[in-house]
């Protein structure tokens, strides 16, 4: 008998599809420390998982009184691509769930709350462009709010052609969760480096991508 898989699946990148967290918080580290903020990659990760720079900026400034500087966010982003290559690849075992549900019919999109270039590249540095299109990339520069709101998966269901309601959401972060559920997505948190405790709203929860395509089957309606 032939797989059931959701007529959608839509993917956070970063900890999900790429594993780039390790990456992007040591650089989020060094550019916090330049504005004179110490913390550890650790820290930052805790602290941060899943949300966007406007988030950071808000939290730095109500919690450590440290306005950020008005160019911090592009320099973090000069640091982020100059430092891109070879620094990560795809997250264990992510390629052969891809080309399953790519021969099972099953649309795939992306939902990211990291910026448009830097999703396209890291995707691409991890050999995954080739099954997932540009065209249903969504990214934080394309809604008004990122995660927890649920826009960014509101576009991704537009962008595969299937309602919201028919899509599953795999995401490795509190806020992620939140922002599909808000957009009436059906989730999979994905716990490889995240705590189920912080993924318990999701209506499953996957330790790997080896048990994701089971998942997916069980949350498919």
């Amino acid at each position: 008998m032939a797989a059931t898989y959701p007529a959608a699946v839509v993917f956070d990148n970063d900890g999900v599809l790429v594993d780039s967290e390790s990456f992007v918080n040591r650089v989020l580290a060094v550019a916090l420390a330049e504005a004179g903020l110490d913390m550890s990659p650790h820290e930052v990760e805790s602290q941060f998982l899943g949300g966007t720079l406007a988030t950071v900026r808000r939290w730095v400034k109500a919690e450590r009184s440290i306005v950020l500087p008005p160019d911090f966010e592009s320099r973090y982003h000069h640091q982020l691509m100059a430092r891109l290559d070879g620094e990560f690849h795809a997250v264990r075992g992510v390629r052969p769930v891809l080309e399953e549900l790519v021969n099972a019919g099953t649309a795939i999109g992306v939902a990211s709350n990291s910026e448009r270039p830097w999703v396209l590249r890291a995707l691409a540095v991890s050999g995954l462009d080739d099954l997932i299109p540009p065209d249903v990339i969504v990214t934080i520069n394309d809604v008004a709010f990122g995660k927890p709101a649920p826009y960014v998966y509101l576009a991704a269901a537009a962008r595969v052609g299937q309602p919201a309601g028919s899509c599953v959401a795999v995401d490795d972060s509190r806020p992620g969760i939140e922002a599909a559920r808000r957009a009436r997505m059906r989730t999979v948190g994905f716990a490889e480096r995240t705590s189920r405790s912080a993924l318990q709203a999701a209506d499953a929860t996957v330790a790997s991508m080896g048990t994701l395509l089971s998942a997916l089957q069980s949350v498919a309606r």
